[in-house]
């Protein structure tokens, strides 16, 4: 049977985790194994150039404002604007006949190359939303989109300003 003893042995066991023998080097405060391998990246030559970047122009926006590919509808006088409805209109096969005809206007956004030629048609929320509530009214805007995507319409006249790079339009289709 053991007895309880309160004292402790003479000789101290090494541990597992602990370095039975003593370092050569050792660093008070050194916190982290981060900290000591700062120290010996710091302590390192140099090797090649460093690869900074010179400041950007102080004063704004380096190329102008907005974004590259945003909507350039209002850039465009009212002429131009008509010019190109036109141009798309003649591409527009016409139901008379069909429901609230008279009254349909549909919200496209159009999306155009550098070209100038129609390549993606979206509609607008509001002009999805009732696409999907009325089957009549999205037959309407399904023309209208096709109108716009058609070879025979789709280069429209971008002005020579505005070309160059991919933009968008905001299209009010009212045949």
């Amino acid at each position: 049977m053991t007895q309880p003893t309160d004292t402790l042995p003479d000789t101290p066991l090494p541990s597992h985790i602990t370095q039975p023998n003593k370092a050569k080097k050792t660093q008070e405060d050194s916190h982290s194994l981060l900290e000591t391998l700062d120290s010996f990246r710091s302590d390192q030559k140099q090797t090649h150039a460093p690869k900074a970047k010179a400041n950007p122009v102080q004063g704004g926006a380096p190329n102008g404002g907005g974004s590259p590919d945003g909507d350039i509808t209002r850039s465009m006088s009212s002429g131009e604007q008509k010019a190109i409805g036109g141009a798309v209109r003649r591409c527009y096969t016409e139901d008379t006949a069909a429901k609230n005809y008279a009254t349909f206007v549909a919200h496209l956004i159009v999306t155009v190359d550098a070209t100038g030629e129609a390549r993606i048609v979206q509609f607008a929320p509001q002009t999805q939303a009732q696409m999907n509530a009325d089957p009549s009214y999205r037959a309407l805007a399904e023309r209208a989109r096709a109108a716009v995507l058609s070879p025979t319409c789709s280069k429209l006249p971008i002005p020579k300003n505005l070309l160059g790079q991919t933009r968008q339009l905001k299209f009010v289709f009212r045949p």
